[in-house]
């Protein structure tokens, strides 16, 4: 009789010990999971972050207007001149729609070349703080705006081969690659999208080994 109770104590003793180490198991488990699963997460974000700050380019959204800012309100009369004629002659000299509307203290070009609208922009800028507006002036504004995006896109284009490794450019090539500088796609700079191919397929061409290897076939002879 003792020996059944002795056994039976033995028995729920080590039941009570195989469940505590069960769950002290399971516990255990679940702490290693969750502070994996954590260093993973940050690990993560780690590589994500410094896969961003490599390809991280600048974005700018696509458009066909550029606002320009004006002191007051005033200046749009200024701008439109009598009976029109010094806004037609800046639309005539730029090839742009120049929109005075009743957004405060602001007018918009709009064109759909974005070397045009920037001419346009800049000459407007000019005006606006030279405070002279009238034909000729325009005319001299617009001249020296052409002159400034004409060497900006010059510097932009020689530039761009020499970060791409290229020399021996023709001039006018490279004025229209510079002109690229200006340009979106999908709200990316076509020049910088050019410029990354250009860079990825070289660090393609200098890799140490090749990608794929063709295999080598045996005829018999």
């Amino acid at each position: 009789m003792q020996v059944s109770v002795v056994e039976e104590a033995r028995e729920q003793v080590v039941k009570r010990g195989e469940e505590e180490a069960v769950h002290d198991l399971a516990k255990r488990y679940y702490e290693l999971e969750k502070e994996y699963k954590e260093k993973a997460n940050e690990n993560a974000r780690k590589i994500i972050t410094v896969a961003i700050n490599r390809l991280a380019t600048d974005v700018v959204s696509e458009a066909t207007t550029s606002t320009v800012s004006l002191p007051n309100d005033e200046m749009k009369g200024r701008l439109i001149g009598r009976e029109g004629r010094n806004i037609r002659t800046l639309e005539a000299l730029t090839g742009v729609d120049v929109i005075i509307d009743d957004t405060p203290e602001a007018v918009t070009v709009s064109c759909f070349d974005p070397v045009r609208r920037e001419i346009a922009r800049l000459a407007l800028e000019k005006l606006v703080s030279d405070g002279r507006i009238q034909p000729a002036r325009i005319e001299d504004m617009v001249n020296r705006a052409h002159e400034e995006i004409d060497q900006t896109i010059l510097k932009a284009g020689e530039q761009a081969t020499f970060d791409a490794g290229v020399s021996g450019l023709d001039s006018e090539l490279i004025r229209l690659l510079g002109q690229l500088k200006y340009r979106y796609s999908y709200g990316e700079n076509v020049l910088s999208i050019r410029l990354k191919f250009r860079c990825s397929l070289g660090c393609w061409q200098q890799r140490p080994e090749p990608m794929f290897r063709w295999p080598r076939w045996r005829f018999a002879t």
